[in-house]
């Protein structure tokens, strides 16, 4: 008897197991190896993303998804981003060179905010981003050391893709900043 329960118990142990490691292998969240390299950026034209993670932000203190102040970034055609990073709107050309992305050519308004220590996570993680991978709704940008910096939900357009008519005042005053060069 003690044979036939201690058999049993493993029959019943296995397949635990077996269907722990199928819903790990299908279910879940992706990992960057299953993600695709993005060779060219103009692969995600048009696309907007919000952060779900932010190397060094503190996500108690980041701006919520669904209010004014939800950083995203978005991508245009030969390689310009642009975004809003929880205080201030950028933008700029993300070239590639040997390979690698450069995040550090980017400019933006200079306005304060609550969300200035999120701001400042989410841009030094952006600069230090040198590889893009995208896949299923996700996209994770990563050092030169392969660590994620910054991982995004795809989502839908935000205000800053809207027609000039349908933007709200605040939007409007960061509109003008940005074509006035930051003078106002």
């Amino acid at each position: 008897m003690k044979k036939y329960l201690l058999s049993a118990a493993c029959l019943l142990g296995a397949f635990a197991l077996a269907a722990c490691s199928q819903n790990g292998a299908s279910g879940g969240e992706k990992s960057t190896e299953q993600l695709k390299s993005v060779e060219n950026l103009s692969e995600l034209k048009g696309t907007t993303w919000e952060p779900v993670f932010v190397d060094g932000a503190n996500a108690e203190s980041a701006p919520k998804a669904d209010s004014a102040d939800a950083p995203f970034l978005h991508f245009q055609d030969g390689g310009k981003i642009n975004g809003y990073s929880g205080c201030n709107l950028f933008f700029g050309t993300v070239d590639r060179l040997n390979g690698k992305y450069d995040f550090t050519k980017l400019g933006s308004t200079r306005r304060m905010g609550p969300y200035a220590d999120y701001e400042t996570a989410f841009l030094k993680a952006l600069s230090s981003s040198v590889e893009v991978k995208a896949g299923d709704g996700k996209l994770q940008l990563l050092s030169k050391d392969g660590k994620r910096t910054m991982e995004f939900k795809k989502s839908a357009p935000k205000a800053s893709e809207k027609p000039e008519a349908q933007l709200s005042h605040k939007e409007k005053q960061l509109l003008d900043d940005l074509k006035s060069g930051g003078k106002n």
